[in-house]
């Protein structure tokens, strides 16, 4: 076992020297951009790019871990098409059934659709790749949620409209088989990207992307949401001076919605990761969430019906050219958080972080790169025993993980 402890002083009134336990890293195999989702029962699903044996195909691989990420199983190509298929993303429905989406050139190189594919037997067996979005544009950076009546929802990048500018599109099915007609839902004037998408428990569906509407030097992080199957008007969240990217939503207890994305603003040189916490459409003041000496990015926010709620990034602050993974998590629903925690503790490059929460632990995975070679590794982390504090009187103090 890892334990956190302190490399500088805490604020004492929040913290009194407590320590957290984590668990050993595993490998998954060797691929990129990982994306994690668990059922009910608490198994591990990841989906990722890799090579299937005998291929030079980029093609979407997916593993499962039984044992808190121990040990996980021979990847799986899921994708099987004829086109080279990229950036996944991966939800699960309450009924068990796993959803995955990506990038696939099948339908041509210079015009990628949006395939999705789905599993109802626990990752045993998956159905035939669908192409779901099927627009005349290029099709990319997909994103899914599910509901908790089973209905999915997906988002992606689309220049289908206004002469190629792109849009924000999304889609919806009840069953995976059959999908509502593909709409734009970002009639802002900019350059819309990297949607991010969550379905709420009370059936709000909310989604926020990157828009240059604001200006192409200074991007913000635009938001809307779903209500009555009709959604709002895009409201710009950030407003930052400088350039935002990244956005990452998900739905905490008692429907607060939780935005986060990384800027400048703050340091021109160095983003911190900031966060938005919102309710009814509505957002309080962005906050400094990493606030650390070095570049924050990549940001990743995850949230549960509990009240846990952890924020992850890649972070240069520790190694000014090998990022590792931090992270800040909160025990009381975003109303106080932790320190900085220092999550991976390797001499390689920890990037593109994904993460979620099962019962008191969280669950991170990431790509650990030396040299050519990228290993997606995985940990969890126990919080029952994590100190939080509010936000504005707690230390950016990096707390490390010794192994």
């Amino acid at each position: 076992m890892r334990q956190i402890i302190l490399i500088a002083a805490m604020v004492a009134t929040f913290f009194n020297g407590q320590a957290t336990q984590a668990a050993e890293m595993s490998n998954i195999t060797q691929a990129t951009h990982p994306r994690i989702a668990a059922d009910s029962a608490n198994n591990m699903h990841v989906v990722f790019e890799g090579y299937a044996k005998g291929s030079d195909i980029r093609e979407i691989l997916y593993s499962k871990s039984t044992d808190n990420v121990s040990t996980w199983t021979a990847p799986l190509n899921i994708s099987k098409t004829t086109g080279v298929s990229t950036v996944p993303a991966i939800a699960v429905e309450n009924s068990g059934a796993i959803d995955v989406v990506w990038r696939d050139t099948t339908s041509g190189e210079l015009h990628p659709d949006i395939y999705f594919t789905r599993s109802a037997d626990g990752g045993r067996t998956w159905t035939k790749a669908l192409d779901i979005s099927h627009t005349t544009g290029i099709c990319r950076e997909p994103a899914i949620a599910t509901g908790l009546d089973n209905s999915i929802h997906v988002v992606w990048v689309d220049t289908s409209p206004r002469d190629g500018r792109p849009d924000i599109f999304y889609s919806y099915s009840i069953d995976g088989k059959t999908w509502s007609p593909c709409e734009s839902i970002s009639p802002t004037p900019g350059v819309s990207s990297e949607p991010t998408i969550v379905a709420c428990h009370d059936g709000v569906v909310h989604c926020a992307w990157l828009d240059t509407t604001s200006g192409e030097e200074r991007p913000d992080i635009f938001y809307t949401r779903k209500v009555s199957n009709v959604w709002t008007t895009p409201i710009d969240v950030s407003n930052s001076p400088r350039i935002s990217d990244h956005p990452w939503l998900a739905c905490g207890a008692k429907e607060k919605i939780f935005l986060c994305w990384s800027d400048n603003s703050q340091k021109l040189n160095a983003a911190d990761i900031w966060c938005a916490i919102g309710k009814n459409g509505r957002f309080a003041k962005p906050i400094n969430i990493s606030d650390t000496p070095g570049v924050s990015s990549q940001p990743i926010v995850i949230a549960n019906k509990t009240g846990r709620v952890a924020v992850v990034w890649s972070d240069t602050s520790l190694k000014r050219s090998k990022p590792d993974i931090f992270a800040r998590v909160s025990t009381d629903n975003g109303d106080d958080f932790s320190n900085v925690l220092y999550v991976t503790n390797t001499v390689d490059i920890s990037k593109n972080p994904t993460a979620l929460l099962v019962g008191t632990k969280m669950i991170v995975a990431w790509e650990e790169v030396t040299g050519f070679i990228s290993m997606l590794k995985a940990t969890s982390v126990e919080l029952n025993n994590i100190a939080t504090g509010p936000v504005d009187q707690v230390s950016p103090t990096i707390h490390r993980v010794n192994r």
